[in-house]
């Protein structure tokens, strides 16, 4: 399903072992149906490895689909 307009999604996950994880390659990206990953347009992309936090800050997306955080 196309939306009329972008949407603009902002989340924030806590509680979450990122340990490993390298905060200079982390992206949020859109996970399409064969698994090729695609670069979507965002304001800003935030991890705390302390606090186990990882957020994105209003990814544009436009349509229902996978989208994730990789690394």
């Amino acid at each position: 399903m196309q939306f009329n307009r972008i949407v603009k999604y902002t989340i924030t996950i806590s509680g979450i072992d990122l340990s490993g994880v390298n905060p200079n390659t982390l992206d949020f990206v859109y996970v399409a149906q064969d698994g090729s990953i695609h670069q979507i347009v965002y304001d800003s992309i935030y991890m705390n490895a302390a606090s186990g936090i990882l957020k994105v800050t209003n990814a544009q997306l436009n349509h229902f689909s996978r989208y994730g955080f990789v690394n």
